[in-house]
């Protein structure tokens, strides 16, 4: 439409702020990114080419002294020609740096691109000798693990002469010889290619609990390969720098899966007729801390407030931490509410027995048409669409759901209730009235479902900016982004795919949650001196405050938590430790978009995010244990942090109110321990420590006794070492009760063992075939 844009922010600035239906171009929004079919159809489909679109990147040669490699990378799905190919050199060497472009190789990706790599080495066509596979860059047999875990499955290699991408199931472990760009349902996955850290396969991998692994060679292995392709049964197990594979036999793998089942859970229904629409974070924290903030409190406001603002009543109950000003909860009441009138609709159409069984249809049910194709590119896709859009006509539950385009799009689509609308709005104006106009209000989500036991949500759903007086801001584009339609989309969220297939594998009812939502000033780029990540873990066996903290930080407003797949900027990572009360700096790697010598965080400002944090968690760590009893109580919490450091004048306020300073802000905190879900009720009644029971592996009771002498009992605890922290009782026990002596005679009875625990006890027992590792 001939609008011209100085900055990528700008664009979407502008793009967020207009219904998405009357976005030019096709344009969508794929969880936080903008995206065109158009443009990756012109860029990879179109013929005659008319749009060249992939990656540089830089890596190290595997022998040491060598120069590091310049590699074009294209997308796996991009099919090339030698002339495709040249036509890259020839359009990017002269744009590039000097020592980039007289280095610039072509990396192969996939089967396609290898045939062409072939064809231009044997006649030796223009920059044939500019080819290089990964395979040439990291020695055969070079592990890297970037999930640890363990699993069992069906091998299934992916790739040419075997199975496609998507044929995989969530029992099966991938094989497969370049890195895929999404992840498709699988118990584990491990690529020939080395990925990269932050890559979006990873990160689904590593919010699936699931291993995932590169092995240089791996797809040449011929054991591996023959095991493959009868779909044998497997144990995966990712350790360290490690990975093995081993062959079992189907009733093994039978016997293991009927106990891996997570047991169905759904989230308490909960009264909301006399529930508020709108809470007033910092008061409902001074009323509930007048008696003394309990676990019991938490747990009951967060069924009407959700995971996130449940969160932030920890956060405003530690004294000395900075979190955002003025936070506001809005309930999960107006949501229940608005579903109302379709919630029948929605649970035929999440139980319709297409939608169960296909990932397809899933999608159509969620998102509708808008995407499939990107997601499910092929003939035979495209025919399902029409085969099921054509057998639930409108009038049916599931036509009425695609008609509006997909449930999410439903749920947007249907205006607010005005007296409900009114209700926020007029609570919003009240806390924000001093901000400028120019200030936007972030609806960020949170739902019920986040933080329950056994299922942590992370990154699942969506915030959304939102304006009080739209109709005011200079630009035009942002006059849409109202605060119903912020509410609108954040609730929508809930039902995005990739939130409902998580919640699947975990076996929660879907319609048991609720979304409520996080309201306060939104985050401006220009402000934004900084964001990152930081898990806090009080350590077990040493001092009662001895505690490691990871830190991922990147500068500015490039996103730690939510990266661009397609353009990685690696964060600086640092380690801090505590022991004895002397706190050590490690600083990991750097940022890849500062200069070499410069520290987004430096040791002053790391310092001080471990003193608010630290505080957090020892807060945390409190009340826990207050809730216990003396046996079980902690040593040990995991906590998750969100944190920016923003500069002077955020959030905007109006002209002549005092601006507020620079300062670090901690705008989320979440558990990151394991539940108890999959544990018996008489084994968590134990007089056991909780941080340990969580990560049990092996639980029995043992009963010894000598001639002559009364017989003892004691429990022994064995803990998987995967789980962070490592409890130290991976290989001797911890005993709670009398040690025996080591003449006793003993006998045990087990109450617990984890599935994890033994498919590693098969590996190390004999019992399973190792192939690989």
């Amino acid at each position: 439409n001939g609008r011209r844009f100085p900055t990528i922010d700008e664009i979407y600035r502008w793009a967020s702020a207009m219904p998405e239906a009357d976005l030019p171009l096709d344009l969508t929004f794929i969880e936080d990114r903008l995206y065109a079919t158009d443009f990756y159809d012109l860029a990879l489909d179109e013929i005659p080419r008319k749009i060249g679109a992939g990656s540089i990147v830089r890596i190290a040669d595997p022998v040491a002294g060598r120069a590091d490699h310049w590699l074009l990378e294209l997308e796996f799905t991009d099919t090339v020609t030698p002339e495709i190919v040249a036509q890259f050199f020839l359009r990017l060497q002269p744009v590039l740096p000097a020592e980039v472009a007289v280095a610039l190789e072509w990396v192969v990706r996939s089967p396609q691109q290898e045939q062409i790599a072939q064809r231009m080495e044997a006649d030796r066509l223009p920059y044939h000798d500019r080819i290089v596979r990964f395979g040439e860059l990291v020695p055969t047999g070079t592990v890297a693990v970037y999930n640890e875990g363990v699993a069992a499955g069906r091998l299934l290699y992916v790739g040419e002469g075997g199975a496609a991408l998507g044929d995989a199931t969530s029992t099966d472990i991938v094989i497969t010889e370049h890195v895929p760009d999404w992840l498709p349902p699988a118990s584990a996955m491990i690529t020939s290619d080395p990925q990269t850290p932050l890559a979006h396969i990873n990160l689904l991998a590593r919010n699936r609990g699931i291993p995932n692994a590169s092995q240089a060679g791996i797809h040449d292995d011929a054991g591996l390969l023959q095991a493959a392709r009868v779909h044998a049964y497997a144990i995966v197990i990712t350790r360290g720098s490690t990975m093995r594979i081993a062959l079992i036999s189907a009733e093994q793998y039978d016997e293991w899966a009927d106990r891996q089942i997570p047991t169905p859970i759904a989230v308490p229904p909960v009264d909301v007729a006399d529930m508020p629409l709108v809470v007033d974070l910092a008061d409902l924290v001074a009323q509930l801390s007048a008696d003394g903030l309990t676990e019991a409190d938490i747990a009951a406001w967060t069924s009407a407030l959700g995971g996130k603002s449940a969160g932030f009543l920890t956060l405003l109950s530690t004294p000395g931490l900075t979190p955002p000003p003025d936070p506001l909860a809005i309930t999960i009441r107006p949501y229940i509410e608005h579903i109302a009138p379709i919630r029948s609709t929605l649970a035929a159409s999440i139980t319709n027995r297409e939608v169960v069984k296909d990932p397809r249809a899933r999608w159509l049910i969620l998102e509708g048409t808008e995407d499939y194709a990107v997601r499910f590119p092929s003939d035979r896709d495209s025919a399902f669409a029409d085969e099921f859009t054509s057998t639930n006509p409108p009038g049916t539950a599931v036509g009425v759901v695609l008609a509006a385009g997909g449930i999410r799009a439903l749920i947007e689509s249907s205006a607010i209730d005005p007296e409900t609308l009114q209700v926020i709005t007029t609570e919003l104006e009240r806390t924000y009235a001093s901000y400028n106009v120019s200030a936007g209000l972030r609806f960020r989500s949170s739902s019920s479902v986040e933080d329950i036991e056994g299922f942590n949500g992370a990154g699942l759903y969506t915030s959304y900016t939102g304006y009080l007086q739209p109709e005011q801001l200079d630009e035009e584009d942002d006059r849409d982004n109202t605060v119903e339609r912020a509410i609108l989309r954040a609730w929508g969220s809930y039902w995005s795919f990739e939130a409902f297939e998580e919640r699947s594998l975990a076996k929660i009812d879907h319609l048991s949650g609720a979304m409520g939502l996080t309201v306060h000033a939104r985050f401006d780029d220009d402000l934004e001196r900084n964001n990152g990540v930081a898990t806090f873990s009080f350590l077990r066996g040493g001092g009662a405050d001895d505690a490691v903290v990871e830190i991922n930080v990147q500068a500015g407003a490039v996103a730690v938590t939510n990266p661009d797949p397609n353009d990685v900027e690696l964060p600086e990572i640092i380690r801090m430790t505590r022991s004895n009360g002397m706190i050590s700096i490690e600083r990991l790697a750097g940022s890849t978009i500062v200069e070499a010598d410069e520290q987004v965080l430096d040791d002053a400002a790391a310092y001080e995010l471990f003193g608010q944090i630290a505080s957090v968690a020892a807060l945390w760590r409190t009340r826990l244990n207050e809730s216990l009893l003396e046996p079980q109580r902690v040593q040990t919490v995991v906590l998750d942090f969100e944190f920016k450091t923003m500069e002077p004048g955020w959030p905007r306020l109006d002209d002549g109110l005092t601006p507020y300073p620079a300062r670090l802000i901690v705008r989320q905190v979440r558990s990151l321990d394991p539940g108890l879900r999959e544990l018996p009720s008489s084994v968590r009644e134990l007089a056991v420590p909780r941080d340990v029971l969580t990560r049990a592996a092996l639980v029995a009771t043992v009963r010894c006794s000598l001639p002559g002498v009364a017989a003892t009992e004691h429990i022994e605890v064995l803990t998987d070492p995967l789980l962070v922290p490592d409890m130290g009782f991976a290989e001797q026990p911890l005993i709670i009760g009398p040690v025996p002596s080591a003449t006793a005679t003993c006998s045990r009875v087990v109450h617990y063992s984890s599935p994890r625990q033994a498919l590693v006890g098969l590996v190390d027992s004999g019992g399973a075939f190792v192939i690989i590792g």
